[in-house]
């Protein structure tokens, strides 16, 4: 018999490990460092002075609970590793003292397999998160109570250099949004629980307040999700843009589901406890002028089914109504309810003329509630429980009961254009139905979509399969191949072939015993490797996103000159830049491309620079362009840049390019040699061969594509 002995140290590395931070094992071997933040100046807001009469109209402002201090560094950078047990920890802590709350944002993020990352209350020890190994690639947390949060990785030592863990941003609560401050939204404001809303239980299950990050602060405003005609229960949020709503901050989103008061009246009780993180982004458009303000995006998961969502009706038809409700969480308040029994009137936004062209719901005056701050993009329900419109903005308060409130229509939503990043129709409807009732979740079965190759040639068979699991078996699986909503398969492994280049997305519908539906969609491209931008999910190699700005270009198959494939800068918000470059050693020659622009006519622009010179700037509607220019031999930058301005969108917002190319100057063929001697052997080239040598000169093409 073999007496094995164990220490206790062994023993509480063994067992406590995977629950708790070595420093809480270990209080006394782990030290923290801290990083303190000072809250920033308050970023003053932007108006036009040459937009006549914008800088005097209600502008649309979701409402700002945190501001934002800039990281950017990564974990270990922060503070250094620490060797305890078998294990390697990093700890820093924030420390904000003006701060109300906290919220962190994570980037660059990888956990490999031995990792757990930890955020706590540094001064209760309470255990805010934790996630195990991951390569997510983004984190963004709730708002926490309190001003020190601490951050820990454990890892085994053998893959403490695995890890990568950059803090990108902290925001920084301005405004109490706790649970416990008494009546922070006005007075005459409804709970959802209050008998106003007892018929509307439904759909009220369908909202949700969430925060939104941006590189200036932190945002409350509502959203509401919405059936599909696929009944499979995708996750799609309807909001308004104006909550700042882009590709770039998407990821940042973080939904609050079923935060109520327990009774009408009640002490503000409701628990922030159950919520979500992420999303992606679907369409938008932002113009109070021309278009309606929405967003739509698709969370990162569906909700759980513990937390018994609604996916709520719509109806893209509707052009008056009378008996409208909206449902909200004014000041980021527990949920509430306003009601109006009069007629809506068609207006422009902060209009009272009527016009049955334009584009907002006009609520002259609430009989029941208001909307305040933190209300922006909740829905607006006719008396069949369809969602047609988003809130904007409006004057309403408690302070101010008789003023009015503008609701985006969701029948200008719908097709703003024929642009799918500024359209609501083809994701909610792809079978072109205008009017949809609502939906109850069900306990669905999730999938996961696997194929054999992931950017497969022209021509070349994908076998796809899928990991089921939930809900209750059996599982029947439909597969529709070209997002055509009609099925090509039922097999449990199909083979595809697509013998086009261009984006293709597949979708996996699965239906369980229950008849409980749910969907996995998987992105494919298949590339041409004869175009500029081939749209593998990848940039070029010599392309990148410029120093200092906030977004960057993203290949695109929706749009392009030549070929499929084209270059798009991100949608980003107000003030901000997506922005391209790359350097490279040309020879004498001459560079081409082709550019077009969907924005604001001189306020939203598209410019390109060589070497930090501006060349043109486009806005407005552009059709393809083609330019053209002169370059020396030598090092060249090349840059495209696409800027918004403080207020308004249009069109598209975004800009594209196309057929890159960069053609070398042939050189001059060489001057004529001596005359060959006569009679005697060997002799000189002759020179007709000399010149067709010196034209017989490759064109260099830009990005590796080579033009004869």
């Amino acid at each position: 018999m073999k007496l094995i002995v164990v220490s206790a140290f062994m023993l509480a590395s063994a067992s406590v490990y995977a629950n708790k931070p070595v420093s809480q094992v270990f209080p006394n071997k782990v030290d923290a460092d801290i990083l303190h933040l000072v809250m920033p100046s308050k970023i003053a807001p932007q108006v036009h002075t040459n937009k006549p009469g914008v800088s005097n109209r209600l502008t649309p402002r979701p409402l700002q609970v945190a501001r934002t201090q800039s990281i950017g560094k990564s974990l270990d950078d922060l503070t250094g590793w620490q060797m305890v047990d078998q294990k390697a920890v990093l700890k820093l802590t924030i420390s904000a003292p003006s701060a109300l709350h906290l919220n962190l944002g994570f980037e660059q993020m990888h956990l490999p397999a031995t990792a757990r990352l930890y955020l706590t209350d540094t001064l209760s020890g309470e255990l805010l998160y934790e996630t195990g190994p991951t390569k997510s690639g983004q984190l963004w947390t709730p708002m926490y109570d309190g001003n020190q949060v601490s951050i820990e990785i454990n890892v085994d030592r053998s893959e403490k250099d695995l890890v990568r863990l950059v803090l990108k941003q902290v925001g920084l609560g301005t405004k109490d949004v706790s649970t416990d401050s008494w009546l922070k939204s006005g007075s005459c404001n409804v709970d959802i629980n209050c008998p106003e809303g007892d018929n509307w239980s439904d759909v009220s299950r369908s909202v949700a307040r969430y925060t939104i990050s941006t590189n200036q602060g932190t945002f409350l405003c509502t959203g509401s999700l919405l059936n599909n005609d696929q009944f499979d229960q995708r996750p799609l949020m309807l909001t308004a843009a104006h909550c700042g709503v882009a590709e770039t901050t998407v990821d940042s989103m973080v939904f609050y589901w079923n935060y109520e008061t327990s009774v009408c009246g009640a002490t503000p009780d409701g628990s922030l406890g159950e919520s979500q993180t992420g999303a992606q982004f679907i369409s938008r458009g932002e113009s109070i002028n021309f278009n309606s303000d929405f967003a739509l995006v698709e969370l990162n998961s569906r909700p759980d089914p513990s937390l018994n969502v609604f996916y709520s009706g719509w109806n893209a038809i509707a052009q008056n109504a009378g008996n409208v409700v909206s449902i909200h969480h004014p000041a980021g308040d527990e949920k509430r309810i306003s009601v109006d029994a009069d007629p809506l009137t068609i207006t422009g936004f902060d209009s009272e003329v009527v016009d049955d062209q334009a584009n907002y719901f006009r609520i002259t005056t609430w009989d029941v509630g208001t909307t305040e701050g933190g209300s922006s993009g909740a829905g607006l329900w006719n008396q069949e429980k369809e969602i047609i419109g988003t809130l904007s903005g409006g004057r309403a308060s408690c302070t101010a009961p008789a003023a009015s409130d503008w609701y985006g229509r969701l029948s200008s939503h719908w097709r703003e254009s024929e642009h799918p990043l500024t359209q609501v129709a083809q994701y909610v409807a792809p079978l072109q139905g205008q009017q949809l009732p609502g939906l109850e979740s069900c306990d669905a079965a999730d999938a996961l979509i696997n194929s054999s190759v992931e950017t497969p040639d022209p021509g070349q068979a994908v076998q796809f399969s899928a990991d089921v699991s939930g809900g209750l078996e059996p599982y029947v699986l439909s597969w529709d191949f070209n997002a055509d909503f009609s099925s090509d398969s039922l097999s449990l492994t199909p083979d595809v072939t697509y013998s086009t280049p261009g984006h293709y997305q597949v979708i996996l519908t699965v239906t369980d015993g229950n008849m409980c539906r749910s969907s996995a969609r998987k992105y494919l491209v298949v590339p041409d490797s004869a175009e500029n931008f081939i749209a593998d999910g990848q940039l070029p190699a010599n392309y990148m996103t410029t120093d200092g700005a906030d977004a960057t270009w993203v290949p695109t198959s929706d749009i392009s000159q030549e070929g499929t494939f084209s270059l798009r800068s991100q949608i980003i918000n107000a003030d901000q830049t997506s922005s391209i470059s790359t350097t490279q050693t040309y020879q004498a020659g001459n560079l081409t491309f082709s550019y077009r622009v969907s924005s604001e006519a001189t306020h939203d622009v598209l410019k390109f620079f060589i070497d930090d010179v501006e060349q043109f700037t486009a806005s407005g509607e552009v059709d393809w362009t083609d330019v053209s220019y002169d370059l020396s031999a030598g090092s060249h930058t090349l840059r495209w840049e696409y800027s918004k301005d403080s207020s308004v969108s249009d069109g598209v917002d975004t800009a594209w390019i196309d057929n890159v190319v960069f053609t070398a100057t042939p050189p001059p063929p060489p001057p004529p040699g001596p005359e060959p001697r006569q009679g005697g052997g060997g002799g000189s080239m002759p020179v007709s061969l000399l010149l067709i040598l010196g034209l017989l000169v490759s064109r260099q093409c830009f990005s590796g594509r080579y033009t004869a």
